[in-house]
């Protein structure tokens, strides 16, 4: 009996089960395969770096005689380590590299420092696209992935290699994951020659010498220990315990859309809610019956639980089915950077979440039928109703707004009449419109040209990157940078464009403290012949005078340290005590880094790299600043010249572009949710006003004066649900998007809001969307009679 009336319902009420069926595949397929996707990432970081031969600790040096035999005495002596190997590689930049498109020269972008090297390494292992190594022929180069994205690259195409005179053309052969060194968190990535072209490579001038040592141990902190006792300066030090970090990009989409599947689910259970409740209401007649005649509440809920468990059951298999092919795309995203080699054992997941869904619908299902035990056989004969009423229906009164038109005048007095109908509208459109403009706001806080600040520059109009900035690097002479920078602003006031440029720098120290002993290896930035610096800060003052340094809060935190407090650095064999004389925020290194005052004398033999030349031109407008950029660029084909919006892109690109892809998703469910919903409760509404739209009908209303009250119920809700989506979404930027941006290191951000996109675009694309279905879902009016007409209050 059962079975026969599970048949019969689910055939009379098709379009409500057809959408509540769709919610919970939809809700099951995100959960199970997000869920299941994330724990294939979280359990292949480890494995690749098993199958890579990462190393406990990579250290990537400069290769001068003094560090190197400093290190060499350290590895003779300690007994931190259990094994060391290292390589050869050469440090280029960006603008050593372009890519021929139609044989016309293009500057690659987004990249921060290349190691050029072979591949005869034991350690640091590296695979192609299809997880298997690779070798090299005469002629041939291998690129990140990472690279191939944001330069859209193919195999097969020719990649052109600039060192002074020298040029060399070379044919991509693979793209390569390359473990640790794969992301945007780090700021080196490696390309691979043959033995012979990489030998013929290192003997140019223009490339930066380094080493890589890779180092076996179970005391990672202690052996880095004994480099700040030996004054080993280096360019960079990656743990292997550190990959998470590295990873965490990955890691956050996969969050994202967990977030989204928990929202499906709840909205999923709201729709549900309704859907049970809109159900008994229709069928008070044979409630209404069934107890007349003496079947307990029990019996009848049951009748209701069946019909849900089939649908859930009949949802989640299918949810679980496609969840498959959705963790597999999402996989494939992190298969760009890592290989995966333990995907199709994650299927107990995705079961485990399916099972969790249906328990969850059974039970909320049951917790909705409490409606029942409020029916009786009096309201089966009373067509659903008592007769009773003893609150007043209207809430606005028709003689004094006679102004409204019919149709208007009616929808605005049932919102207001009945709003507990639409609640579960609104909290839905609600929180579809957060889902929607919350990724916005993040691509657009990321794309935007203030955020070059947290990355250890200030905002200036240009940003410069000359193509022998490496050989300026490896002079390591205070003198030489400062006739480059002279040089450089005589080229540009020749050219007609009057501006001071100043060089930011970075090295690598040692710091310290009274309440933490224990030296912590940080990134220090210094500016260079910066007349006016003006860095933004949390608290405190830009550091002026030689012994004053400011530093982010993280390392405040680690040091324990405050505004007035003194902090030890140590670079090189140089000692320094600097008081902090202010506390600011940064994205670079994950919030590790200092900044020292333009008045410490150090010593350029410690410098670890020249980010950039930067500056303001003099007595130009916007527009005219853009002019001057682009023709700098025509005059400077090989040297990077960037606007602050290009420079911090070139960082975040790949960021960008995640966000991006998970905020068209999230757009396409919101649209598929509010047209999905907005089916079911135009369904629903008909279906209860049938005897008032009769009763129109009878009094000369046409149909579409109807229709048009029908679907401006639902406009109203939804304009009213955007509204309060906005400010919900402006009210919580800070908690949600502040708490990711926190973990990159940056206490407090601007969230950049762009009202064309965010107030007029995105809220008339769901209005319109919505409004459209509405008005299509009311075309069940025209079916309805004068003979349809019940006993109306």
């Amino acid at each position: 009996m059962l079975i026969r009336l599970l048949k019969k319902d689910l055939k009379r009420k098709k379009t409500m089960n057809i959408i509540l069926l769709a919610f919970i595949i939809t809700a099951t397929m995100f959960l199970a395969g997000s869920v299941s996707n994330l724990r294939i990432i979280g359990n292949a970081i480890p494995s690749f770096m098993d199958k890579a031969n990462v190393p406990d600790l990579l250290v990537i040096m400069n290769d001068e005689d003094s560090m190197v035999s400093k290190l060499e005495d350290l590895l003779a002596t300690s007994t931190n380590y259990t094994s060391v190997d290292h390589s050869d590689s050469h440090m280029l930049l960006q603008s050593n590299f372009y890519y021929l498109n139609n044989g016309k020269e293009e500057k690659m972008s987004n990249i921060s420092y290349i190691s050029v090297q072979n591949q005869n390494s034991p350690y640091q292992l590296v695979f192609d696209e299809n997880d298997q190594p690779f070798q090299l022929k005469d002629n041939e180069i291998a690129l990140p992935s990472v690279i191939k994205i944001d330069n859209k690259l193919k195999i097969g195409d020719e990649i052109l290699i600039k060192l002074g005179s020298y040029e060399r053309t070379y044919k991509i052969a693979a793209f390569t994951k390359d473990a640790m060194l794969n992301t945007k968190m780090v700021g080196v990535h490696r390309f691979f020659l043959s033995d012979q072209d990489y030998a013929e490579l290192s003997k140019q001038s223009g490339a930066q010498p380094t080493k890589f040592y890779y180092v076996m141990s179970d005391h990672v902190s202690d052996f880095l220990h004994e480099f700040q006792e030996n004054n080993i300066s280096y360019f960079i030090t990656l743990q292997r315990s550190q990959a998470p970090l590295v990873y965490l990009m990955e890691l956050m989409v996969a969050a994202i859309l967990i977030i989204v599947s928990l929202c499906l689910i709840g909205i999923s259970f709201l729709i549900l809610r309704f859907t049970i409740v809109f159900t008994m209401q229709e069928d008070y007649q044979q409630i209404g019956v069934m107890k007349a005649i003496g079947i307990k509440n029990r019996k009848i809920k049951q009748l209701y639980l069946v019909k849900y468990l089939a649908l859930a059951l009949a949802g989640a298999s299918i949810g679980l089915g496609l969840s498959f092919p959705l963790c597999n795309f999402l996989t494939k995203l992190a298969l760009t950077s890592m290989t995966i080699s333990n995907a199709s054992s994650q299927a107990g997941i995705s079961i485990l979440c399916s099972i969790v869904i249906v328990l969850l619908v059974i039970l909320f299902c049951y917790l909705s039928t409490s409606k029942v035990n409020h029916f009786s056989a009096m309201e089966a004969i009373r067509n659903g109703s008592t007769c009773e009423r003893f609150t007043k229906k209207s809430k606005i009164s028709l003689h004094k707004h006679n102004h409204m038109k019919p149709s208007v005048y009616l929808s605005v007095n049932d919102i207001f009449g009945h709003f507990k109908r639409y609640i579960i509208l609104f909290l839905t459109f609600c929180l579809g419109t957060f889902l929607t403009i919350l990724p916005v706001n993040a691509a657009n806080t990321l794309r935007d040209e203030k955020l070059i600040s947290l990355f250890g520059l200030e905002q200036t109009d240009l940003y410069y990157i000359p193509d022998n900035l490496n050989d300026i690097v490896m002079a390591h002479d205070r003198n030489i940078l400062s006739e480059d920078l002279k040089q450089t602003s005589e080229e540009f006031k020749r050219l007609g464009y009057d501006i001071d440029l100043h060089a930011e720098l970075a090295l690598i120290g040692y710091y310290s403290s009274t309440s933490h002993e224990d030296a912590l290896s940080i990134m220090s930035f210094q500016s260079f012949h910066n007349s006016d610096p003006s860095y933004p800060l949390l608290e405190g003052n830009v550091p002026i005078l030689e012994n004053e340094i400011a530093i982010t809060y993280v390392i405040a935190d680690k040091l324990g340290v405050g505004i007035g407090d003194t902090v030890t650095a140590v670079f090189g064999e140089d000692k320094y005590q600097f008081v902090v004389s202010g506390i600011y925020q940064s994205m670079n290194n994950m919030g590790e880094n200092t900044r020292l005052s333009e008045a410490v004398s150090i010593n350029y033999k410690n410098l670890s790299a020249i980010t950039t030349y930067q500056g303001n031109f003099k007595s130009l407008n916007p527009k005219e600043t853009a002019n001057a950029i682009k023709e700098l660029k025509k005059h400077y084909p090989n040297a990077i010249v960037q606007t602050p919006k290009e420079m911090a892109n070139s960082w975040l690109s790949t960021i960008v572009y995640q966000i991006n892809n998970a905020g068209k998703i999230i757009l396409a469910l919101v649209l598929i949710i509010n047209c999905g919903l907005t089916v079911l409760m135009m369904k629903s509404f008909i279906t209860k006003d049938k005897g008032s739209i009769a009763m129109l009908k009878s009094i000369g209303y046409k149909n579409g004066t109807i229709r048009i009250w029908q679907t401006l119920r639902i406009v109203f809700i939804l304009i009213l649900s955007i509204v309060v989506g906005c400010i919900l979404t402006f009210a919580t930027n800070n908690l949600t998007l502040g708490t990711i941006f926190c973990t990159m290191g940056a206490k407090k951000i601007y969230i950049t809001i762009k009202p064309l996109e965010v107030l007029v675009f995105y809220p008339l694309l769901l209005l319109g969307t919505t409004s459209f279905v509405a008005f299509l879902s009311t075309r069940s009016v025209k079916k309805v009679g004068i003979s349809d007409m019940n006993v109306l209050e």
